[in-house]
């Protein structure tokens, strides 16, 4: 696998609707990247590290870190891997 450096990181499928699909992919963001999931307030959602980023993606399943399905609207990830940091947005629908 090359370097992530390389790659726009993108999250597929979007706008993701959790009632319609069992997850969304975050995708070339490393192999030891932090994924990190915020609501439109800047509130952290969920976060995803070490197995949980298997083979450079994330799947996400729409819900917090309590298990409670989100609520619809726009939603930033950030993938951190050292210093570097990708940014992208996934909008959730029902």
């Amino acid at each position: 696998m090359k370097d992530s450096a390389e790659y726009k990181v993108y999250a597929c499928p979007n706008p993701f609707g959790p009632t319609i699909h069992p997850y969304v992919t975050i995708d070339n963001v490393g192999m030891d990247a932090v994924v990190s999931i915020f609501n439109r307030a800047g509130h952290l959602v969920r976060s995803f590290y070490g197995k949980e980023v298997a083979g450079g993606s994330v799947e996400w399943d729409g819900k917090n870190k309590s298990g409670n399905l989100v609520a619809p609207g726009v939603y930033w990830y950030v993938a951190k891997t050292g210093s570097s940091k990708k940014k992208g947005k996934i909008l959730i629908i029902y």
